[in-house]
């Protein structure tokens, strides 16, 4: 990916550094990733500035002493066994709770379905970890890969860079990219969908599928509201290879009133009352409950907070990571600042 950054610097040199790293007053307002782990504590990954843990009311950094090299991150998540997987765009590490293992991805396109993997995104197609090798697995190639690189030759970015790894009810991998559209993968079979305005936006860039999201009913909604999405049993009618699948209305998210940019949303999430909540880059959260829009504005100041991400917690939480605001947490009324 990029060139892998040098460790960043601890703060004061006589600082107690505990097996979870150094004691912090506060989190970086670059802050793009949450995580909520089993044990209850909170992992938070900066944009370049590292990865923190807020647990008990304790806020720390892991360092170079726990095997801390610094990286952009993009994604943490966990294992059964409570094993900590921090992916930047530098690569993945795993941490035991006292020291980060740099795991190296093998090519060997090693597709299985099995209890107790980890799945993580990559900028070259997905990786699964099954507890020994991180495997670097390739998706079939799309009929629309050639006319991508004829519409941008020589770019550096892969259009299978998975942008979002997504389980479903049955227990079925989808994959979100940043041109080819959302891959899912039964354990048998390896399916792809894709709709042009599912990741062309209309002043000609390209928004890729950044969210997917199984509602309570089973319909998929993917990073666009226009449509939710009804998986069918048997072949798909465009041959093999695809999802089959049908379309139900959505809601339209891109009215006069809302601003055409709010027809994309990067995350999304369902509460307990079967609400949808969507995430937008600068215009605010957006509540749809089946009937209408409510939204929730984040602000920094008086100024629109550029919103990266949206995490639902273990206990039903909603937090915010940002470009350069902070993380915000809903406090049953709106969105605020988290002040560890």
């Amino acid at each position: 990916m990029v060139v892998l950054l040098s460790a960043f610097t601890v703060g004061s040199c006589n600082a107690q550094t505990t097996a979870l790293g150094e004691p912090v007053a506060q989190l970086d307002k670059k802050t793009w990733i949450v995580y909520h782990d089993s044990k209850g504590g909170y992992w938070f990954g900066a944009d370049g500035a590292g990865v923190y843990h807020y647990h008990n009311k304790a806020l720390t950094r892991l360092t170079a002493r726990q095997g801390w090299a610094g990286g952009r991150v993009r994604e943490i998540t966990e294992d059964g066994q409570g094993n900590i997987y921090i992916n930047t765009l530098e690569g993945v590490s795993k941490y035991d709770g006292k020291r980060l293992t740099r795991l190296t991805p093998q090519p060997d396109n090693s597709w299985k379905l099995q209890p107790g993997d980890v799945w993580l995104k990559s900028e070259h197609g997905a990786l699964r970890y099954d507890g020994k090798v991180l495997h670097a697995l390739k998706f079939p190639k799309s009929e629309r890969e050639d006319d991508y690189y004829r519409r941008f030759p020589g770019t550096p970015i892969d259009p299978y860079d998975v942008y979002y790894v997504y389980r479903d009810r049955k227990g079925h991998m989808w994959f979100g990219t940043g041109a080819m559209g959302a891959y899912r993968y039964d354990g048998k079979t390896i399916t792809n969908l894709y709709e042009p305005h599912l990741t062309d936006v209309p002043n000609g860039g390209s928004f890729g599928i950044r969210s997917i999201l199984e509602d309570r009913n089973g319909l998929f909604w993917l990073c666009n509201s226009k449509y939710r999405y009804q998986l069918l049993p048997g072949a798909a009618e465009q041959g093999p290879g695809y999802v089959h699948y049908t379309r139900k209305p959505g809601f339209d998210f891109s009215d006069d009133a809302l601003g055409g940019d709010r027809l994309y949303f990067q995350s999304a999430a369902e509460d307990a009352a079967g609400n949808l909540w969507l995430q937008t880059y600068m215009g605010g959260i957006w509540k749809y409950d089946g009937r209408g829009l409510t939204q929730y504005p984040v602000l920094d100041g008086k100024v629109p907070a550029k919103v990266v991400s949206l995490y639902q917690d273990r206990k039903g939480g909603l937090w915010l990571g940002t470009d350069g605001s902070g993380v915000y947490r809903y406090d049953g009324k709106g969105f605020v600042r988290f002040e560890p």
